[in-house]
């Protein structure tokens, strides 16, 4: 399992040579260059505001220190951790006496870099196959601490400049996936509504995170308009990160990254988003984009155009793809036609990349919805239902007409885990029609009658008002 973790990070294909020596010569500069400007230092309320929104009970990294144990510390030991994040922020220099120490000034910290890496299985993957898993990093509290210091401010300097583009929505303050799928939708029906077609093609990147060159993010990093300093904190950030591998008990041999941000770090996303920020957006295209999850829109009143079209704006996005040693994993990527209103026209719905066509469903899961063909939701709405009958029946036990728990712990329950199913994206599919739409009262009224032990003949919404919910 170490073996396929560490083939992940390794270092990423060849680009070409233009591109590699501009990257080459940014980031040797940035380290012949002695300028310390830096973001301002940080301050004992700030941090102790850090600290106070730290989630408890997550699981520790190598140092074994736990989020409950920093939120206990005195104030005489918060204010040392001030003073070493912000050396860490601010000086260049740092005394040799203390070069083996753990608080190596001006960079991040080798100790802070090293991660704990335990695997998830990716929903509907092979247990047996090593690649089935996702690695996430277990990092240590004091790096992770120091990481959300930095965010903070990046995050700020980002969105005072408007540097992140307006279609990212991938983690950034006041976005969410309902946002970008209502987005989507809206763009989709707004075509439709000119009686026009839409071609999108879903674009899946292979292994996302993992495969970030850190050369070129630094190169990318330079024009953000980012103080010198945190470009320097950021080539240290990235370079020799080390893992392990937890298996149970025990933990694998220590390996060195090549490549990639980690997933499970503070800074990785934020980074993620700044090194796909550039992607072009060639012959008209729109490109939505929730972290890797990107798909690339083109319209026309001609649907042969508009796949014509969006093949030339996929043949720019590969080669950008090229050059900045992303790889799009043909097999998982899928192009729809949409449109409302069905031509005689033969259309060829061909999409290539890498000499690869790409799949052609009927419908396609974008950020958890089944967005199909037509937009009329037939599929999603399916899903949905499945999906809360199965969570319904999982805790039917102690939810259901002879569970001797209260109604109000049953009521939240029902709210905490069945709910946010029936709900979730609703406004995205809201345009689904009303029968398929009166599937979920059904299915929401059977549920409220078993927590309230009701019988059939209430009125739904005297019924959800009983548990505070509203019927979709």
């Amino acid at each position: 399992m170490a073996d396929v973790v560490e083939r992940s990070f390794q270092k990423p294909a060849n680009t070409d040579e233009d591109t590699e020596n501009l990257v080459n010569f940014t980031n040797i500069s940035i380290k012949n260059n002695n300028n310390i400007s830096n973001f301002p230092p940080t301050s004992l309320r700030e941090l102790k505001n850090v600290i106070k929104l730290l989630k408890k009970r997550k699981a520790k990294g190598y140092d074994q220190i736990s989020n409950e144990a920093i939120q206990a510390l005195p104030n005489n030991c918060l204010q040392i951790m001030c003073n070493i994040f912000n050396a860490c922020l601010q000086l260049a220099y740092f005394p040799s006496q203390w070069k083996h120490s753990i608080f190596q000034l001006a960079y991040f910290p080798s100790q802070w870099k090293h991660s704990i890496i335990i695997t998830i299985l990716k929903p509907g993957k092979n247990p047996s196959d090593p690649n089935s898993y996702r690695p996430i990093s277990l990092l240590p509290a004091m790096g992770k601490l120091f990481e959300r210091i930095i965010s903070i401010r990046l995050t700020d300097h980002m969105e005072k400049f408007n540097l992140i583009e307006n279609l990212q929505f991938g983690f950034r303050r006041g976005h969410s996936t309902t946002h970008q799928v209502l987005n989507l939708i809206e763009l989709i029906t707004s075509a439709f509504n000119k009686k026009n077609a839409m071609a999108a093609c879903f674009l899946d990147f292979e292994k996302a995170f993992d495969r970030v060159w850190h050369d070129g993010l630094i190169h990318k990093l330079t024009n953000f308009m980012l103080p010198h300093g945190f470009i320097k904190l950021s080539q240290s950030y990235l370079k020799r990160r080390s893992f392990q591998i937890r298996c149970g008990d025990t933990l694998s041999s220590k390996r060195i990254i090549f490549s990639g941000v980690p997933q499970g770090s503070v800074l990785g996303p934020i980074f993620f988003n700044i090194y796909i920020n550039d992607m072009p957006h060639p012959f008209n295209t729109k490109i939505l984009k929730y972290a890797d999850d990107t798909v690339a829109l083109v319209e026309s009143r001609n649907p042969q155009n508009a796949i014509t079209n969006l093949q030339l704006s996929i043949n720019i996005i590969s080669k950008w793809c090229h050059q900045w040693k992303i790889n799009l994993n043909p097999g998982k990527c899928s192009v729809i036609l949409f449109r409302r209103y069905k031509t005689r026209m033969r259309v060829n719905t061909d999409i290539k990349i890498n000499d690869s066509i790409i799949n052609n469903p009927d419908s396609y899961k974008y950020l958890g919805v089944i967005i199909d063909k037509n937009l009329n939701f037939k599929e999603h709405i399916s899903y949905i239902l499945n999906k809360a009958n199965a969570a319904f029946y999982s805790i039917y036990p102690i939810i259901g007409r002879k569970s001797k728990l209260n109604i109000k712990i049953k009521k939240m329950l029902y709210i905490s885990l069945i709910r946010p199913i029936l709900l979730y994206a609703c406004p995205a599919w809201a345009i689904a029609n009303k029968t398929e739409r009166k599937k979920l009262d059904v299915i929401q009224n059977k549920i409220l009658r078993s927590v309230v032990n009701a019988p059939c003949s209430p009125f739904l919404h005297r019924l959800a008002s009983a548990c505070n919910s509203l019927p979709e």
